[in-house]
């Protein structure tokens, strides 16, 4: 913990929740310390276990009940997952049951005549970072970012750096682009910024395209509130004229999302725009 200095929030770098502003020596252990950067990592999975399993993975979305011969079944595309015989309100309740937990594989104890068998959700929650475009330069239509932004994108790109995340999306406005733009372009191979023009059609996509994976979205103060409550998370307030804010929004398996909302200041050295971006 020596890396590490709890000080009243001021101008420290760091993500900073509620009154206490985390200050951080280097800039690997700023990224790996910082809270949006935990919340990302702590979707670990328990390998050992899953190697002594005999399971096997389906889709809950895609479990129907169907009626084959006299027998009704839980069935996705030509795989039978269990046989109810002649119940078939049991077969629907079962199906409503996994698809509630989202149980995405069925294990077994003792094949080929199981003397046991059982469910288990393997899923990896989604998470989805979420921040408004940093300081722009004018209020014009269309304004790239003042010197300031751009360092805060790299502070972004910085905090973020040990994330995962895979997907980047931004508006088809300079301001947002720009913001994301350095994170995108630190990955290898470097990372495609997505078009998004609505924060409802973003919503449904993630909820549908991207289960299980780390996203991060530049948005704009009104918008980055109404996505997180359209990914089901409790209410946020509002980010106003605020550049500082970001919410990490959790969608897991089953269950409602969770949101953490806190904040992340630039670099110390270049608060003032008049040196370049590096500590």
């Amino acid at each position: 913990m020596s890396d590490i200095a709890v000080r009243p929030a001021s101008c420290w770098n760091g993500f900073q929740e509620d009154n206490t502003m985390m200050a951080f020596r280097s800039p690997v252990a700023r990224g790996l310390a910082s809270l949006a950067g935990a919340a990302l990592l702590l979707a670990a999975a328990h390998p050992a276990l899953a190697q002594q399993e005999d399971c096997v993975a389906f889709d809950p979305r895609r479990i129907e009940v169907q009626r084959i011969g006299s027998r009704w079944k839980l069935v996705e595309q030509s795989h039978w997952i269990m046989d109810f015989a002649g119940r078939r309100t049991e077969a629907e309740q079962a199906q409503r049951v996994i698809r509630q937990y989202g149980y995405d594989h069925i294990c077994y104890i003792g094949r080929p005549n199981p003397s046991m068998t059982y469910f288990v959700s393997r899923a990896q929650p989604t998470t989805v970072v979420i921040v408004r475009h940093a300081e722009k330069l004018d209020e014009s239509a269309n304004p790239p970012l003042t010197e300031a932004g751009q360092c805060r994108a790299e502070t972004l790109s910085r905090m973020l750096a040990p994330s995962g995340i895979s997907a980047v999306f931004a508006t088809a406005l300079l301001r947002t682009r720009q913001t994301v733009t350095p994170y995108a372009q630190s990955r290898m191979p470097a990372l495609s910024i997505e078009t998004y023009d609505s924060a409802t059609t973003l919503a449904e996509r993630i909820r549908t395209g991207f289960r299980g994976r780390k996203v991060l979205v530049a948005s704009h103060s009104g918008m980055a509130e109404e996505l997180v409550a359209l990914l089901g998370a409790p209410p946020v307030p509002a980010i106003g004229n605020e550049f500082d804010n970001a919410y990490v929004v959790t969608l897991p398996a089953s269950g409602p999302a969770t949101v953490l909302h806190t904040k992340y200041e630039i670099w110390d050295k270049i608060v003032s725009a008049t040196t370049p971006c590096h500590p």
